[in-house]
């Protein structure tokens, strides 16, 4: 074969070279650009001048055929030149046109970013690399998941068009359901242009992507990634993008057809590449000619070829390889260089795995002499060769017929040996019995046989000794001419004449071959000896062997072939079945199936070889074995196993005799249920290898059959050993079993690759089709699932994008932050009863707000941070003035009744900042901090300190390398899962919002002045945000040396102990070097007396070596929480005493760290001032759960006054307890709002006030006392309250009159009468539907009446009106009603573990355990069942499932199995727990049999579901990824159980738990022992936080 690699453009070429004829294939290795018009270079249409938006869809997958970096490689070039091929500037920046592009497969769909010139898409496209995309190389396509981001993130703005182009390379069926539905969305809601190039071989992945595309036009598959450079592909997607539509619909009429894939000298296709035999010398080894023309010219194309091919090179060396190209360049293309050195190989060697067939004639005219002499030539010629060859040896005389008495003198010795000494072995071992008659047409009959069960190429020699004349008989010897020419056909054929009464030119013409003269060889030899015979098979040898050289040296081919490629793409659950009668041939089938055929099947060729199946992997693998009535099971569809792992567990298959009958119709009917495990959407395809079939059981195993394909459809293949019928078999093989031996290596891959190839061949029992869709607005489906938490807080986020010189924002770093926000923002429930956002950038003086509080929906907030948050809305600064930033945020955000705050939900402030401020901003940040919106700050620069980056906020995240394409922000899951942690784990008492005593004792003895300042500057940090009022925070600090120094005593307000602060500020460093903090202590006791009215907390800030009196903390201050933050760490200093538990103690190395609040992402090594605070708030918070201040209430109080039958006097005494009432409360805005309605006998209520007017205690209270007393005109005594509750209820609960809807509302009746107007109360008792009703009598009576509108259970009443008092029992009664009700709303109560009814239990058990477990495995589930829940069949209680897993999953039982507790309780005594025996624990394996088949395992999505993971391992593997780590922890709940006996974690906690602070959610049970205290505090906390949490956030399914 001659090859050339030339210029396109040149005419046509002739190859000659002697008489031998050559094939000449011509490929371009240039492919110019085609443009539709001219005046645009390098362009095919033009979209400069359209405002679009072009979004590629980016399939990263590992790929079925090559390697994930090629495929990317190939990917980015393809896309690196697509602005170019659609004429927009390579320099400028372009005209309204953006690209993005995102990733998905193999894991969530992610966004590399966003480019509105060439340079920032070289960026993003330089991103499409296995560092950044897919860098554990996983499978899935995903491309649903990658429409639907585009769904959630990207609506196209008005006027600008919106193109999706989807690169991708399959499609994973488990998709379909959602795929047409998303589409049709993207198309016809938000009229986006949708194209697909789909890179598969795969019909029917062709067939259900296509419909997703706007039209045939816009979908172009092809069968490989090679392809993307075809300038019909490139010009294809670049019509695409210049035709986009918006905001009209698409064209009526499509383009009916697509432009064709270029398949002239232009082809931008594969190059067939070939693998050198291994086997085969080097090159550098031998001698060799080669001649590079390297040219450009015409004259030297046309005419230099041809010149030079005409002479031969008749050096007795291999043939000259000639190679051209178009350019210089192009020598140093892969493809050119491979292709070249593949050609070249020494002499005497072949890249031809060439077959050689022997045939000896054996007849009685040969006679003994001669037939020896034919084996010892063939020895000979076998001793000589170490090439590649496989050998076969024919012999023939007489048919069976001719003399039935002596059969068997004719036949195949052997077939396809490639190991020469065994064939040699055989020979040397065999004598032929010598037959009657020369039947050539037997002979070449033989030959022909034998070469159609090598499988073999065209490369086949046969080598047929004969006389060349055979007997004409009328029962023997027909023509062989006929089947002469068949072997001619398939074969090479040289003649070797040999023998008495032979006939040359009769042996000539059925071989076609100037045979050998062997006779005239020997010539007088008598061949009577031993040594005569060597020397004539020497003779005969020598002359054999030029002839084979010749015929290897003129053959080029591949060798022993790869296997099967391409792989099959189209989704096949093959199943192989497996039979043999002996040992010998199950040794074979076994070792077959192990070594050649599931390499095959499986893609060793591709990427699948050294990774396990996964359910996207094209082919999955089951394998059994049959017998008589009987079928073993040795691994079914879910194992998913690697390849190495699947021909281990085949090569620990033992032989098993077959007693009786071999019943295939069992194996079929068997093979049903084993399909059963199969993917729905998979082709249930059965591979069989049998070596018997038994004719009793051929009706039914045909019947077998076709009830198997009536049920599962599918495909069936069968190799048959020595068995010509197999019942069903579509294709079928008939083979020797000798032929499956190891050293038949040639003919065991071909045998392997013809099963795979015929076993790609998809015919499910449906093909699957999209589900239709109407073309109307549709959602494209759920609301991505949340994680139920226990707060859902609103969040204000602010992105600075300042253009400073040293830290500049630009749009590739911004769409990093983009991409975080997607990754942090997609854990929130949003909307009304969840968390609402506002974003915002900033930079200078400018604030542009992208949303503010204004979602309902997911959607929304997609809306707002992907198409209305840009970064070229507008021009950006060089500095930033944070200040004004947060004066803006103020005033238009937390400050705007419209904006949408929500003062009484958890608020948080994020703020992204690349370097300091330009102005101070102090006085700001301390405005927003004391309403209670707890501050986060993230550095996004090298330049800025901690200390520094620590006074933008309360908690702060250091990210400098966060620009890195490799550990960048948008990778960064930690940085989000902290910042998620922090907003939503639990509700912390707030700044604004801390009833209680915080009390600083500074010590300030000898410090230095910077010291002096670090401390003065820490505690006024800590301080500045709380709100200090009457009924929140007071504040002392005691700074103190040798004795205190002028102090602050408790102070409750906000104006004087900012003035001490400022004041303080100004004084300087002690000189006395005594630290007496026991006069502080002395000084702080007698401020707080001997009782409390609220928690306190006392910080003893300290850095003296010599403090002295620490012994009086615990005696003085045995009230108070104690806290002791030391700034010398070096001092060693004992504060034991100053502390009632020595974690209480927080030590950092000097005084500036007290100032640092950058949190520690390192979770063993956690900030010590940060933990200072949160200790501090959640010990409030188990104040605050215990006794609930009323301060802390925020609320709407609707107060109805019954006046009927007051006197003056008693009205008096009721205002003046009312006033005292409200000012028990903190009112205001953010806080409890009051309104009052009067009632009087039947009269219309005529005074009061509304909710709006409660802007402070001193307003409600002077309302009050303006009230006057109306008594009824009629003096009737019958209380109208059902008309008061209706008043209330159309007047007092609207908005317009203050009314907050989601904010906590109480009604409270002060019920005077003793009768009442008795009227319909139908509406008056909707207020139970909208507020809690409590009442208090103060007549010393009760009604039923006045009962029945209460829905809280509070009614109680004092004896009259003048005991009515602030003090008097029953109001604190109703205070404390009040307080818990609200209490149950900010810290709802939890709930017993037994009261957990509605839950669902996963159980994963490591079989790592040991059978020595099992008793205590057993017994810790019966004790689980009888503590935890109520097990029962009613389908609405609680269930259990167990999976126990080592190196493959296995499930006992599953949600859908019998839940009562006698069926729970049976198998769970029947657990047993078996080590794997490779120590391999694949706790991925048991993950994935829930979460990928939550359907059949019975998971509900309308309840809580647990799994707790008993764990013994240290190591798992796989590890568990990032993907399916998130979707486990958002769906489901988890807690892991280890049975180490030391106290540290397992490594793979982090990825079970999906969060690095998981303490509380891992016990360590070395017994497993269900009454180990600490364990079982630990487990059953965590179901019953678990549980509210999900009460919390799913109200409606608890």
């Amino acid at each position: 074969m001659l090859t050339f690699i030339g210029d396109a453009l040149a005419g046509p070429l002739r190859a000659r070279r002697g008489s031998a004829s050559g094939q000449l294939t011509m490929l371009s290795t240039t492919s110019p650009f085609i443009t539709s018009d001219p005046g645009k270079q390098n362009a095919y249409c033009d979209a400069s001048a359209n405002l679009l938006t072009n979004i590629f869809l980016v399939d990263v997958s590992d790929p079925i055929i090559g390697t994930i970096d090629d495929k990317l490689s190939k990917i980015s070039n393809f896309l690196l030149n697509v602005p170019s091929q659609v004429n927009l500037s390579s320099n400028d920046d372009w005209n309204g046109q953006e690209f993005r592009l995102v990733v998905y497969g193999g894991n969530e769909p992610f966004p590399l970013g966003r480019a509105r010139n060439q340079q920032s898409w070289n960026k993003v496209v330089s991103e499409l690399n296995t560092t950044i995309v897919n860098p554990t190389k996983l499978d899935g396509h995903q491309m649903t998941d990658a429409l639907r981001f585009v769904f959630n993130n990207y609506r196209p703005a008005y006027g600008t068009a919106g193109n999706i182009i989807v690169v991708g390379d399959g499609f994973d069926f488990d998709e379909m359901e959602s795929a047409t539905t998303i589409s049709t969305a993207l198309k016809y809601q938000y009229r986006f242009s949708l194209g697909f190039l789909l890179m598969t071989t795969s019909q029917v992945q062709r067939s259900v992507v296509q419909p997703l595309a706007s039209d045939f036009s816009h979908f172009y598959p092809i069968d490989s990634v090679d392809y993307l450079s075809n300038p019909a592909v490139v010009q294809t997607q670049a019509n695409w993008i210049c035709s986009a539509f918006y905001p009209v619909p698409a064209p009526p009429t499509p383009p009916p057809t697509r432009l064709p894939l270029l398949t002239t000298a232009t082809t931008a296709g594969p190059l067939t590449q070939t693998t050198a035999n291994p086997l085969l010398p080097p090159i550098s080894s031998c001698t060799q000619n080669v001649l590079f023309l390297i040219d450009q010219s015409q004259t030297l194309l046309v005419n230099g070829y041809n010149n030079i091919i005409q002479f031969d090179v008749l050096d007795g060396l291999p043939e000259s390889i000639y190679v051209g190209v178009s350019q210089p360049d192009a020598i140093l293309d892969d493809q050119i260089i491979n292709s070249t050195s593949y050609k070249l190989r020494c002499k005497g060697s072949s890249n031809c795995f060439t077959g050689i067939t022997f045939v000896m004639e054996t007849s009685q005219a040969e006679g003994y002499n001669y037939v020896d002499v034919q084996k010892l030539s063939i020895i000979n010629v076998l001793n000589h060769y170490t090439a590649p060859v496989s050998v076969s040896l024919v012999y023939f005389s007489s048919p069976d017929s001719l003399d039935p008495n002596n059969p068997d003198r004719s036949g195949i010795l052997f077939g396809q040996i490639t190991n020469s000494t065994n064939a040699i072995n055989i020979l040397n071992t065999t004598n032929f019995d010598l037959g009657a008659a020369s039947d050539l047409e037997l002979g070449f009959t033989k030959t022909l046989e034998s070469l159609n069960k090598g499988y073999l190429e065209n490369n086949n020699l046969v080598i047929f000794f004969a006389r060349g004349a055979y007997e004409r008989l009328s029962n023997c010897c027909p023509d062989p001419t006929a089947a002469a020419n068949a072997v001619k056909q398939q074969a090479t054929v040289q003649g070797v004449m040999i023998g008495p009464y032979s006939s040359k030119s009769q042996l000539d013409s059925l071989t076609g071959s100037n045979s050998i003269d062997a006779n005239a060889l020997i010539g007088g030899n008598t061949l009577n000896s031993t040594q005569d015979r060597l020397d004539a098979a020497d003779q005969i040898s020598d002359a054999i062997i030029p002839i084979i050289d010749s015929f290897l040296n003129n053959e080029v081919c591949s060798g022993i072939p790869g296997y099967a490629d391409p792989p099959c793409e189209d989704p096949i659950d093959v199943l192989v079945l497996l039979h043999a009668n002996s040992l010998e041939n199950w040794n074979r089938i076994k070792n077959f199936t192990a070594n050649e055929l599931l390499p095959s099947l499986l893609g060793e060729t591709g990427a699948v070889a050294n990774k396990q199946l996964t359910t996207s992997t094209p082919v999955n693998f089951a394998v059994a074995s049959y017998y008589y009535l009987d079928v073993v099971d040795h691994a079914d569809f879910t194992y998913l196993l690697s390849v190495e792992d699947y021909q281990n567990l085949l090569t620990k298959i033992s032989y098993r005799e077959t007693k009786g009958t071999a019943t295939l119709s069992t194996a079929y009917k068997k093979a049903i249920e084993i399909f059963e495990d199969g993917r729905p959407y998979a082709s249930k395809n059965l591979i069989l290898i049998t070596d018997t079939l038994d004719i009793s059981d051929l009706e039914d195993a045909f019947s077998e059959h076709d009830a198997m394909t009536q049920l599962v459809g599918g495909y069936t293949t069968a190799l048959a050993i020595n068995t010509d019928i197999i019942p069903g078999a579509d294709y079928q093989i008939n083979i020797d079993p000798s032929q499956l031996d190891s050293y038949n290596r040639y003919t065991r891959r071909k045998l392997a690759n013809s099963l795979t190839q015929n076993n790609c061949v998809y015919k499910p029992v449906q093909v699957p089709t999209l589900p239709p869709v109407t073309p109307s607005p549709t959602l494209p489906g759920p609301i991505p699932l949340v994680k139920a938490r226990n707060v859902w807080p609103d969040i204000t986020i602010l992105i600075d994008t300042s253009k400073s010189q040293e830290n500049p924002m630009n749009d590739e770093l911004f769409e990093k932050i983009r991409a975080f926000l997607d990754i942090l923002l997609i854990q929130y429930s949003v909307g009304k009863h969840g968390s609402r956002f506002t974003v915002a950038t900033y930079d200078g003086d400018t604030v542009e707000y992208s949303c503010i509080f204004d979602q309902d929906s997911y959607y929304d907030l997609s809306s707002c941070r992907n198409e209305r948050l840009s970064l070229f809305s507008r021009n950006h600064e060089n500095y930033r003035n944070v200040d004004g930033v947060l004066s803006d945020v103020l005033h238009n955000v937390y400050q705007n009744n419209t904006s949408g705050y929500r003062s009484l939900n958890e608020n948080f402030l994020v703020l992204f900042t690349l370097g300091a401020s330009s102005t101070p901003f102090t006085q700001q940040l301390k405005n927003i901090e004391r309403k209670g919106i707890r501050t986060i700050a993230i550095g996004l620069s090298n330049n800025i300190s901690n200390n520094d980056l620590s006074q933008f906020s309360r908690t702060a995240f250091s990210v400098p390398d966060w620009s890195s394409s490799f550990s960048g922000i948008d990778t960064n899951y930690d940085l989000a899962d902290r910042i998620f942690q922090i907003t939503t784990k639990k509700r912390l008492p707030s700044s604004s919002n801390f009833f209680g005593n915080l009390v600083f004792i500074v010590d300030q003895s000898g410090n230095s002045a910077s010291d002096h300042s670090n401390i003065v500057q820490y505690v006024t940090d800590f301080v500045t945000p709380y709100l200090i009022d009457p009924v929140k925070t007071q504040i002392s600090i005691v700074p103190f040396a040798g004795s205190v120094i002028s102090p602050l005593s408790i102070n409750s307000s906000q104006t004087e102990v900012d003035s001490w602060l400022d004041s303080w500020k100004l004084t300087t460093a002690s000189s006395d070097y005594s630290a007496n903090v026991g006069s502080a202590i002395q000084f702080a006791a007698s401020e707080l007396g001997s009782t409390y009215d609220r928690p306190t907390h006392v910080v003893f800030v300290l850095g003296s070596a010599n403090v002295t009196g620490t012994e009086l903390a615990q005696q003085l201050l045995n009230g108070s929480n104690l806290y002791v933050a030391s700034y010398n760490i070096a001092n060693n200093t004992d504060f034991n005493n100053l502390v009632f538990t020595s974690d209480r103690i927080y030590s950092v190395n000097s005084s500036v760290e007290l100032l640092n609040r950058v949190v520690s992402l390192d979770v063993t090594k956690p900030n010590p001032m940060l933990v200072l605070d949160k200790d501090i708030l959640e010990t409030q918070e188990k104040n605050d759960q215990s006794s609930f201040p009323t301060s802390s209430i925020a609320a709407d109080v609707i107060m109805l006054l019954d006046e009927t039958g007051l006197e003056d006097n008693e009205f008096e005494t009721m205002k003046q307890f009312l006033s005292n009432f409200t000012q028990k409360f903190s009112v205001g805005s953010e806080s409890t709002q009051f309104a009052l309605q009067s009632y009087n006998g039947r009269t219309i209520p005529h005074d009061g006030f509304h909710l709006y007017e409660s802007t402070s205690g001193e307003v409600v209270k002077n309302r009050i006392q303006q009230l006057t007393l109306a008594k009824a005109a009629e003096n009737s005594t019958d209380a109208d309250l059902a008309g008061a509750i209706e008043q209330e209820i159309f007047f007092f609960l609207t908005e317009k009159n203050g009314w907050r809807e989601d904010t906590t509302t109480y009604t409270i009746i002060f019920s005077h009468a003793d009768s009442f107007y008795t009227r319909d109360t139908d509406t008056a008792m909707g207020v139970k539907n909208v507020s809690s009703v409590f009442s208090l009598g103060v007549n010393g009576m009760k009604f039923d009446y006045v009962q029945n509108f209460t829905n809280t259970g509070f009614y109680e009443t004092v004896a009259g009106v003048s005991a009515l008092n602030i003090n008097a029992p029953e109001v604190a009664d109703l205070l404390a009603a009040i307080n818990n009700d609200y209490k149950n709303l900010v810290y709802p109560s939890t709930h017993s573990v037994k009261e957990i009814v509605k839950a669902d239990f996963i159980f994963l058990i490591d079989s790592s355990l040991g059978s020595s477990k099992n008793q205590a495995v057993q017994q810790f589930l019966l004790d689980f069942t009888a503590n935890v829940g109520t097990f029962s069949s009613s389908g609405n209680d609680t269930r259990m499932a167990v999976v126990v897993y080592g190196k493959s999953a296995t499930t006992l039982w599953n949600l859908q199995n019998a839940q009562d507790i006698d069926s729970l309780r049976n198998r769970i005594s029947q657990i047993q727990i078996t080590s794997s025996s490779s120590g391999t624990v694949n706790l991925r394996r048991a993950i994935d049999s829930i979460i990928l088949n939550e359907g059949d395992f019975g998971v509900d999505y309308n309840r809580p579901e647990y799994i707790i993971d008993i764990a013994s391992s240290l190591t798992i593997s796989p590890t568990i990824d990032t993907a399916t780590s998130r979707h486990l922890n958002t769906r489901y709940s988890t807690f892991v159980m280890q049975t180490n006996n030391d106290n540290s974690t397992f490594s793979y906690c982090s990825q079970v738990l999906g969060t690095k602070l998981f303490t509380d959610r891992v016990a360590i049970n070395p017994e497993l022992s269900f009454d180990n205290s600490e364990a079982q505090g630990k487990l059953f906390s965590w179901i019953s936080n678990e549980f509210s949490a999900w009460s919390t956030t799913f109200p409606d399914k608890s």
